[in-house]
C-alpha cells in the first residue's frame, strides 16, 4: 500500500506541472515521463526520504528544457509550483478528508488509514485542477512572453520563496520525524508556510498587473506622442500650402497684368521662371 501511495505523490507532480505549463505531450511522453518521475523519485526517496522530492524538481526542469529547447524561468516555476501545491494541498486538505471518511464510516472495524492516504495523495492534483480552472479566464490573459521579459521582477522572487519554503519544510521533517511534538509544530509550521506561499502568489499578480498598467501607460504615451508629431506635420503641410497659396495668387495676378497689357515678354518670364519649374518640380516628386 506503501507503494501505491508514493506512486500516486510521485505521478501528481508530473499531473500538476503539466496543468500549469498547458505543455503538450504524446501519448509515449506523457508514458515515459510519468515513469521517469516515479522510477527516480522511489530511487532517491529510498535513499535521502523526503529529499528525493528535489530529484523530481530537477527533473522537471528538464522535461521543460527539453520542451522549450532552452532554459527558461518560467520552467524552474512550473518545476517549483508543482513540488509545492503537490506538497502542501495533500497536508492541507488531509483532516478534512480523514474527517469525511470517519463520519462517512462511523462504526466500522476496518482500517480506514489507508483509504485516508490513499485519497489524500489523490487530492492535490485533483485540487489543482479545480484551482486552475477557476483562475481559467485570468490565465487566459496572462502573456508568457511579458512573464518571461520580466522573470527578474515577477518569477525570481516567487519561485526562491517557494523553494525556500519547501526546503524549511523537508528541514523540519528530517529533524522532527516520529516525535509527537514535532509534529504539532510541524504542523503549525506548515500553515505558516501556506500563508507564505498565498503572499508568494499575490505579489505575483500584484506585479504583473503594476507591469501591464506600465506597459499600457507607456503605449498611451507613445500614441499621444505619435499623434502630436503627426499634428506638426499637419501644420506644416498647412504652412506650406498657405504659402503655395499665396505664390500663386501672386503669378495669376501677374499673368493677368501681362495679358491685359499684351505684354507676351512679361508673360513668358513669369512662366519659365515659375510656372515651369514649379509643375517639373510637382512631376518630380510624383
Amino acid at each position: 500500500m506503501y507503494i501505491l501511495v508514493s506512486t500516486i505523490q510521485l505521478i501528481s507532480f508530473f499531473v500538476i506541472f503539466t496543468a500549469v505549463s498547458r505543455y503538450s505531450f504524446s501519448k509515449w511522453e506523457y508514458t515515459g515521463y510519468s515513469l521517469a518521475v516515479v522510477v527516480m523519485g522511489q530511487l532517491f526517496s529510498y535513499f535521502v526520504g523526503v529529499w528525493g522530492a528535489l530529484s523530481v524538481f530537477g527533473l522537471l526542469i528538464w522535461i521543460s528544457f527539453r520542451k522549450e529547447d532552452r532554459l527558461t524561468a518560467l520552467g524552474i516555476f512550473y518545476a517549483a509550483y508543482a513540488l509545492v501545491m503537490n506538497s502542501f494541498l495533500g497536508f492541507l486538505f488531509a483532516d478534512l478528508i480523514e474527517w469525511i471518511i470517519g463520519f462517512g464510516f462511523q462504526g466500522s472495524t476496518a482500517n480506514l488509514d489507508y483509504l485516508v492516504y490513499l485519497l489524500t495523495a489523490l487530492s492535490p492534483p485533483l485540487l489543482n485542477a479545480g484551482i486552475l480552472l477557476l483562475m481559467g479566464g485570468y490565465m487566459d490573459k496572462v502573456r508568457k512572453e511579458e512573464v518571461e521579459r520580466f522573470s527578474s521582477v515577477m518569477l525570481l522572487p516567487v519561485t526562491v520563496l517557494l523553494l525556500l519554503v519547501v526546503v524549511v519544510v523537508y528541514v523540519i521533517l528530517t529533524l522532527v520525524q516520529g516525535e509527537s511534538s514535532g509534529n504539532l509544530l510541524l504542523e503549525k509550521l506548515l500553515y505558516g508556510m501556506g500563508m507564505l506561499i498565498l503572499v508568494a502568489f499575490g505579489y505575483f499578480v500584484f506585479q504583473y498587473r503594476h507591469i501591464q498598467r506600465k506597459q499600457l501607460k507607456k503605449a498611451k504615451e507613445e500614441q499621444l506622442n505619435q499623434l502630436q508629431d503627426y499634428t506638426s506635420q499637419l501644420e506644416l503641410l498647412y504652412d506650406e500650402i498657405r504659402g503655395f497659396r499665396h505664390d500663386y495668387v501672386n503669378i495669376l495676378l501677374t499673368l493677368e497684368s501681362g495679358i491685359r497689357a499684351g505684354d507676351m515678354d512679361q508673360v513668358r518670364l513669369v512662366f519659365d521662371q515659375t510656372v515651369k519649374p514649379t509643375g517639373d518640380r510637382m512631376q518630380g516628386n510624383e
